[in-house]
């Protein structure tokens, strides 16, 4: 199971995921404050650290904190882990922060003393853990000619039994910041790593197509004019997560906090807004689990007479209260029919089943919803019974041997046979689809057996009857 929210990218599978293109959630994080006008000649230093937006004081990132006092928007206090804006004249904005702080923007034009500068955000590494995971914001600069903070890395949630690569040039899955550009007076900060948490048992990374996986935070803009005004601050870095031992082979890992950009034009640059906290690679993590609730290994809608049976199996869960099953007949409109409890905690395959005793004529949807215990959810992909028809139709039954299968469901993948034991007795993967199929059956000894259907959208059984 997959979900993409403007933050977030999480994938949940149950086997192996084989990686063919690039995973990111690069700049998905907290958003960098917009630029100002400006207009001020003078030096706004130490004692403008919270005001309403106006032209002379930029706007702080965004971060943690849920900014609801408009006497807060501006200056050049950090706002926890989003950066302060830079304040006249032409101070640099600061760089957010996540697992590392943000570095300082530059002082302003021209030296401004006291400084002008925004403020890091604050390193959030006492706070995290791998169940409590953030993004990263930035600053901006003063003033119409800075550039726009840039905004945090955002979060990706990987779970699988195992994650290879095959065949490419290499691949990455990153929450980064790009660099901020350059501009006239005055710079924007960057942005602070992002976080990704994985949750996967074996790693299988060919030599031929490397993986790099990285949560680094932003440069900070450079000042392309010969006087010191306000480069941004470096973003802070940000955190990678691993629930064995951090992948080594053919696997490069990056958390790097970002440099802080030049606060005037020089080659080399001689006067530099400070860079992101931390030792780089500090946000490297290992040997944890994480966020994830269930590892689900199917959800399975069957059509059995008149009735639908579901199930589901999970290989482990964390923090799992309980499941809905919904029901819907549109695709769209969704109501409860079923409600079990989890299991809260486990490392062990569970199988749980319910029942729809009153499917509708048509289509029935069917999706399984499980909930945390602090009331967050997450839906499976959805599953669907027809009872438009009487399914597929087998003749003759009872049989001596040979039976005819017309009626077969829509994007069939496999038919299965099996005796009253439940052993499987016939098994026939379906390549391309068929309206009709004939099989001999005639080895199989005299009995009753269950003919079962399974459909990219459910399940369906029939039963056959063997008489020779």
């Amino acid at each position: 199971m997959g979900w993409k929210y403007w933050w977030c990218t999480r994938i949940l599978l149950a086997g192996k995921l084989t990686l063919a293109h690039n995973l990111t959630a690069d700049e998905d994080g907290f958003r960098g404050a917009a630029t100002n006008a400006g207009g001020s000649t003078g030096c706004t230093g130490s004692s403008s650290y919270r005001l309403a937006t106006n032209v002379n004081h930029a706007d702080k990132g965004e971060g943690i904190y849920k900014r609801t006092n408009a006497t807060y928007a501006a200056g050049r206090a950090k706002i926890l882990n989003g950066g302060g804006g830079g304040n006249s004249h032409n101070a640099g904005g600061s760089g957010g922060g996540n697992y590392t702080a943000g570095g300082e923007g530059g002082p302003g034009w021209n030296n401004c003393s006291p400084s002008a500068r925004g403020i890091g955000g604050i390193s959030l590494s006492s706070e995290i853990t791998v169940g409590r995971i953030f993004m990263g914001g930035a600053g901006e600069g003063n003033n119409g000619f800075s550039t726009q903070g840039k905004n945090g890395g955002g979060i990706i949630l990987v779970k699988a039994e195992e994650i290879e690569t095959v065949s490419c040039a290499g691949i990455t899955i990153s929450a980064n910041v790009g660099s901020v550009p350059g501009t006239g007076g005055n710079d924007g900060g960057g942005g602070a790593g992002g976080t990704i948490v994985f949750e996967v048992d074996t790693w299988t990374i060919a030599g031929a197509c490397p993986l790099t996986i990285s949560a680094n935070g932003g440069n900070g803009g450079n000042v392309n004019t010969a006087a010191t005004h306000g480069g941004g601050g470096g973003g802070g870095q940000g955190a990678l997560f691993f629930s064995t031992t951090a992948p080594t082979v053919h696997v490069t890992l990056e958390t790097n906090s970002g440099d802080g950009g030049c606060n005037k034009y020089s080659d080399p640059c001689n006067s530099q807004a400070s860079s992101g906290a931390g030792v780089d690679g500090s946000g490297v993590l290992d040997i944890l689990t994480g966020p994830l609730p269930i590892e689900l290994v199917d959800f399975y809608a069957t059509k059995i007479d008149e009735l639908v049976h579901l199930t589901w199996i999970t290989k482990s869960e964390q923090n799992n209260s309980h499941f809905v099953i919904e029901k819907s007949l549109n695709g769209n409109d969704w109501y409860p029919i079923s409600i079990l409890s989890g299991a809260g905690n486990s490392s062990e395959l569970l199988n749980y089943q319910t029942w729809d005793f009153n499917p509708s004529i048509g289509l029935n949807y069917y999706r399984l919803k499980q909930i945390d215990f602090d009331g967050s959810f997450s839906n499976s992909d959805v599953r669907s019974v027809d009872f438009r028809t009487k399914g597929s139709f087998i003749f003759p039954n009872p049989t001596t041997g040979t039976v005819i299968i017309s009626g077969i469901p829509n994007q069939l993948e496999t038919i299965f046979i099996y005796d009253a034991l439940g052993r499987t007795v016939f098994q026939k993967d379906m390549v391309e689809e068929q309206h009709s199929l004939e099989l001999d059956l005639s080895y199989l000894p005299n009995g009753s057996y269950s003919i079962l259907f399974k459909s990219k959208t459910g399940i369906e059984t029939e039963h056959l009857i063997i008489s020779h």
